[in-house]
Order: C-alpha cells, then sequence, then structure tokens
C-alpha cells in the first residue's frame, strides 16, 4: 500500500523530532549514594592488552598512517613502538560495512599501545571502531608517541597533520562512516578535544561530537601541568579561537569530583582523607570536603568559559560523575553514568540503544 506524501512528511517529522529530543536529552540527576571509589566496583570489561598481527572483528591492532614524513621508508611491515595508531574493530564488524568511530587522545603518561582510555569502555565492543591516535613528537620518523604533555617545536602541527590523514585513512580502510566520527579524551586527552581536535576549520570539520573529560583547553589555568606550545601565541587568546571553531559539534563534559585546591594526584590523596573521615558515599564525601565536579574548580574556570565564549547554537551539556577517581578506570565498570555516556555517543551518530 502507497503512502500518501502528506503521511510520509509526517512520519519522517515525527522521527527527526525523535532523535532530536533523544539527543538533546537532559543528564540524570547525580547519584549521591554510591561509592566516592569507582575501583570498589568490578569490571564487566577488560581492556585489551595485546595487538593482532592480522586485523578482523573483535581485535586490537597497531597501523600507521601513509605519509613519508611520518614514515620515511614506508610503514612499517610490522608496527613498532614509533608513530602509529592503534585501532580495534567490534566484534560484529564485516568487511564492506561502514561503522561509527570513536577517536581517542590518551592522559598524561601513557602511550598509543597502552590502550588506557576511555574509548574501549564507550565502545562496548559492538557497533563503533575506537582509534587511539598518537600526540606526535617533532621527530615523527624517529621518535615514538609522546606520553607526557605536548612536546615542543612542530610536535602540535605534527599530531594535527596525523589525525587528518588517519580519520581519513581509517574511514577508508577499516569501513569508518566519515559522517559520525566522535572525538574524546580524559585528562590531556580532554584538553586535546579543543586544543588538536578544533586546530583549524579542516580538522574541526572531521567530528560529529566530542566527549571532554575532566580537562579542558580553556583560558584557566592549565591544571594537567602540561606545556602546551603555543610558540608567542596569548594562551587565553588561542583557546577562545579553537572554541569559536565548535559551531554544531555537540560536546558532552564530564569530570570526577575533587576538592578546588587540585594537585597531580587528586584522587590517590583525597581517597584516604574521606575514608579517615568516614564516609560512606560520594554524597558525605561531597558534603565533608565540599566537593566539585574539576569542570567547576575556580582554578580552572572550565564551565564559565565555555558559557562565555561558546559559539551561538553550540550545544555543550555537563555530567558530573559522581566519584573522586581520575582517570579511565570508570568505563570499564557497569554504572548508570557510563549507561547514559554510551547512550548520547549512540544518539549523535544516530544509533538506538
Amino acid at each position: 500500500m502507497t503512502i500518501p506524501l502528506l503521511q510520509q512528511l509526517a512520519l519522517a517529522l515525527v522521527f527527526t523530532l525523535g532523535a532530536f529530543l533523544q539527543a538533546a536529552e537532559a543528564p540524570p540527576k547525580v547519584r549521591m549514594d554510591g561509592t566516592y571509589d569507582i575501583r570498589t566496583l568490578p569490571e564487566d570489561l577488560s581492556r585489551p592488552t595485546e595487538f593482532a598481527e592480522t586485523p578482523g572483528a573483535g581485535v586490537t591492532f597497531m597501523d600507521q598512517i601513509a605519509n613519508p614524513k611520518f614514515f620515511p621508508k614506508g610503514r612499517p611491515a610490522s608496527p613498532n613502538a614509533l608513530q602509529g595508531h592503534a585501532v580495534y574493530l567490534p566484534t560484529n564488524w564485516e568487511k564492506g560495512k561502514r561503522y561509527p568511530v570513536i577517536f581517542e587522545y590518551l592522559g598524561n603518561t601513557v602511550g598509543v599501545q597502552s590502550l588506557k582510555g576511555i574509548g574501549y569502555g564507550l565502545v562496548g565492543e559492538r557497533d563503533f571502531i575506537w582509534v587511539v591516535l598518537p600526540i606526535v613528537s617533532a621527530y615523527p620518523s624517529t621518535q615514538p608517541d609522546i606520553t607526557m604533555n605536548w612536546g615542543n617545536g612542530s610536535a602540535l602541527v605534527n599530531t594535527v597533520a596525523y589525525a587528518k590523514q588517519a580519520v581519513r585513512e581509517v574511514c577508508e580502510k577499516w569501513g569508518g562512516d566519515s559522517a559520525n566520527c566522535v572525538l574524546v579524551g580524559y585528562s590531556r586527552g580532554g584538553v586535546a578535544c579543543n586544543l588538536i581536535g578544533l586546530f583549524d576549520d579542516e580538522i574541526a570539520s572531521l567530528w560529529k561530537a566530542m566527549v571532554v573529560g575532566a580537562h579542558y583547553f580553556s583560558d584557566g589555568l592549565d591544571i594537567t601541568g602540561t606545556k602546551i606550545p603555543l610558540g608567542a601565541a596569548n594562551y587565553k587568546t588561542v583557546a577562545k579561537e579553537h572554541l569559536a571553531r565548535l559551531g554544531k559539534i555537540p560536546q558532552l563534559c564530564v569530570a570526577e569530583y575533587n576538592t578546588d585546591v587540585l594537585s597531580g594526584n587528586p584522587d590517590k590523596l583525597l581517597i584516604p582523607k574521606i575514608q579517615e573521615a568516614g564516609c560512606k558515599n560520594i554524597g558525605e564525601a561531597i558534603a565533608t570536603f565540599t566537593l566539585k565536579p574539576v569542570y567547576d574548580s575556580s582554578l580552572t574556570g572550565t564551565k564559565t568559559f565555555i558559557d562565555k565564549n561558546k559559539p551561538t547554537g553550540s550545544t555543550v551539556t555537563f555530567y558530573p560523575l559522581p566519584w573522586v577517581n581520575h582517570g579511565s578506570l570508570f568505563t570499564l565498570r557497569p554504572t548508570p553514568e557510563r549507561d547514559y555516556m554510551r547512550s548520547w555517543i549512540r544518539s549523535q551518530v544516530g544509533l538506538s540503544n
């Protein structure tokens, strides 16, 4: 039976509106009765630790871009510790089909091959390709990816160039959907979302959405301790210029709770104090120590910076994570917060939950 044109248009409008409402759904209220130490919850996922020689469904492997600047002798026959990106193909991957892709930058102290990111837990093993991108050194053909800070000289420009080509090649070689690429990161990786992901108009055009964890490239104090190689450019001015490229890219900003005075190891120092105070849950810890999400710290001023400077029409959602642990451990554990983040990402790329 043929459906009249008006009815078809009405159905399309209902579908579009439903998808918009799903994507725009506000996050749930913060749970005050949960644990303040996410490590007390058992994992339901084990992060990949081995790299397969042969790419295929459900495995992780190292790959490199085809670029003589990075690999003057061509791409190595066997991936090594030099510049490269890690690729995970979902368990339901089939050659010739298209899949949304989660690209990720990692935090300080870890390199690409550690796979210690939030992306694998957000993928949940199915439906998405997951790619860990390198922070590239100033000497990409001879030095490995940078595990601390941002490098110097041409490192930042190299990192941006590598990302642009890697996104294109992952989509061409492994079935990534170029219209549904999501950029995520936690800690240093959170800073990278704006610092690298919005570096210029070309790279900004690659992203369907972003999940920015804990830290943000803003005009506040860079509490990650990283030294961003901006040359003579003014840090605050550059941060605003990058944010201006956000446009219609929705961002989900997530952050753990901590004290207003942050240190290099905030959770490791705070958890013993919470234990000594006898707090039974995150709600009691928040009340006892006046904890707040990291993006609400008066030192970073992240939320204020975004609210003041984000482009008209840009959507930034703030979602506090009800524990004090800093890093990617939480995505390997079943929590309502992980469920929401997965749902949010899926809605951005048009997948049902």
